[in-house]
């Protein structure tokens, strides 16, 4: 059973990505099936979602990869970027400014999924799979934090962020027991 979650979790999670990341238009420059081809650029289509996109620069770049975000070298040093990265969020929320969320989450999600193989390395082999499972919740919240933000939903965003936070309290803690 745990083998196939372990299997299904990541299928799930990439299909999922694949389908945030295709976001609500066609990259290609095409108009997408069924829009109004004639639409002056910039107009929104009569069938596009009614979400808002509050700072489109924030979605209309590449998405982050790990060569471009600031990787931690050990597991300790993991935890303590992930904490500065969901109070970076804590910020950002208070501060009404959710559409910064989308990046900072996004990298807060390349962050998890490297410390799963720094703990293969740092961790005792009996914590390994809690730390992967939370690692992998982690990366998992970042396309559902990023859409209530998007939405301009600051109560369920600040929600999210608290989820972010009791899941880093818990790696810490499994760090510590060593």
């Amino acid at each position: 059973m745990k083998r196939t979650l372990l299997v299904a979790l990541p299928t799930i999670l990439i299909i999922a990505t694949a389908f945030w990341l295709s976001g609500c238009s066609d990259k290609s420059g095409k108009p997408a099936p069924g829009s109004d081809a004639t639409a002056p650029a910039g107009q929104a289509h009569e069938d596009h979602d009614s979400h808002a996109h509050e700072d489109q620069d924030s979605h209309a770049e590449a998405p982050l990869t790990e060569n471009d975000v600031e990787l931690p070298s050990s597991f300790t040093k993991g935890i303590d970027r992930l904490e500065a990265l969901h109070h970076e969020i804590e910020q950002e929320i208070e501060a009404n400014q959710l559409s910064k969320v989308h990046r900072t989450a996004e990298e807060l999600a390349l962050v998890a999924k490297r410390m799963k193989q720094l703990a293969r390395n740092e961790i005792d082999e009996q914590k390994q799979a809690d730390v992967g499972r939370l690692c992998n919740q982690l990366a998992a919240l970042f396309p559902t934090i990023d859409e209530v933000a998007d939405a301009g939903e600051k109560a369920e965003t600040k929600q999210f962020s608290a989820e972010i936070e009791g899941i880093i309290g818990k790696l810490r803690d499994l760090a510590r027991a060593k």
